[in-house]
């Protein structure tokens, strides 16, 4: 809401300057409202893609980076099982503690959330600097306008990382994978297997719900920031484009000041 009023605020500065300019001045634009206006289409569609592409990047490495940690859980785990059984056998429970697991995911979702915000900011920011060039060159407001950007979007918490992964194999059900004798070691990738299910709800949260709600809320936000940056361009420019009559109108009822006032 703040960043919408600033930008009001400052569609009303950049309105009253159009206004009070000569008419020779509104002509001598740098370029006409139909050239201008297909310049702000491309700046807002190139960084719109370029955002894309880049939370595509973040999202591709946390993905990577889960997978990484959840393995490497996985191989610790497993070699635990494996040699607890042949040192006690099957009938003494096993239990292996994932508080490092959560920590490394823990961690990882701390660098989602660095780059995803640092990601808006650096595509707004950009956004913003070449749309304030395209109201500069359209209007002839000398100054280019100051554009106040959106704040980047909210990371919500890893509540997930709170859920019990239970690594408790204490039943008798998996006794049939030894009747055979050869041995732990050869069901290491079974273990493996069953030992993963457990964490894999954990990591899909993470790695799906929450990493896509992040770049959901983003694309959301940005593409909010820049339809609203289009409608107060149509509106300068069909302010430039009135005749004397209209102009006085929009003087007699602009009220710069007092909106302006009402806005701080």
């Amino acid at each position: 809401i703040a960043t919408s009023a600033k930008n009001l605020a400052t569609g009303l500065t950049a309105a009253e300057r159009i206004v009070q300019a000569s008419v020779p001045a509104r002509e001598f634009a740098a370029i006409d409202g139909d050239t201008a206006r297909n310049l702000l289409d491309e700046v807002c569609a190139r960084h719109k893609n370029a955002m894309q592409a880049e939370f595509e990047r973040i999202q591709s490495d946390f993905a990577d980076r889960m997978t990484r940690v959840q393995q490497s859980f996985l191989e610790r785990a497993t070699a635990s099982l494996v040699a607890h059984l042949e040192q006690y056998g099957e009938l003494s429970p096993w239990k292996y503690d994932p508080a490092g697991l959560r920590v490394l995911l823990n961690s990882s979702h701390k660098v989602l959330a660095r780059k995803s915000q640092s990601a808006f900011q650096n595509a707004a920011g950009a956004a913003a600097a070449e749309i304030s060039e395209v109201y500069a060159r359209a209007f002839s407001i000398g100054t280019p306008i100051e554009i106040a950007t959106p704040r980047p979007p909210r990371v919500p918490p890893p509540v997930t990382l709170g859920r019990t992964i239970a690594l408790d194999l204490s039943g008798g059900w998996w006794k049939r994978w030894w009747i055979q004798r050869r041995g732990y070691q050869a069901y290491a990738a079974s273990f493996h297997d069953l030992i993963k299910s457990d964490t894999d709800s954990v990591i899909s949260e993470l790695r799906d719900d929450l990493a896509q709600a992040v770049r959901k809320e983003a694309r959301e936000s940005f593409d909010a920031f820049l339809n609203e940056q289009v409608s107060v361009f149509q509106s300068l420019d069909s302010l430039q484009k009135g005749n004397s009559e209209t102009f006085a109108k929009t003087l007699d009822g602009l009220g710069v000041g007092d909106r302006q006032a009402r806005i701080q």
